[in-house]
């Protein structure tokens, strides 16, 4: 019998959000640093160095979002561990 299974299913739910940040991320970082060459093209004006500025913002953020998520699915899945091998342990004990 497979207990909390709401919990499980929230932990994977969040680390797979995590991952999906972190690539989701990682790709909009890389497109800040395009984003001025065209934005250029278009007749826009852009201030340099900008784009640099965005993708560390972009990268270091995302990355914080994604480790804070993946932590969280980490977080419960401990939990879930620890409650399993407190509860193996009383039946040990109540056996002998």
């Amino acid at each position: 019998m497979l207990r909390f299974r709401m919990l499980l299913a929230l932990a994977l739910v969040l680390k797979l959000l995590g991952w999906v940040e972190l690539i989701i991320g990682v790709v909009s970082a890389f497109g800040a640093l395009w984003a001025p060459n065209f934005l250029a093209k278009a007749g826009l004006a852009v201030a340099p160095g900008s784009n640099w500025l965005a993708f560390f913002l972009i990268l270091f953020f995302s990355l914080l979002l994604a480790m804070a998520l993946i932590a969280q699915g980490e977080l419960i899945q401990l939990f879930l561990a620890l409650e399993k091998n407190t509860r193996r342990l009383a039946e040990f004990w109540d056996k002998h």
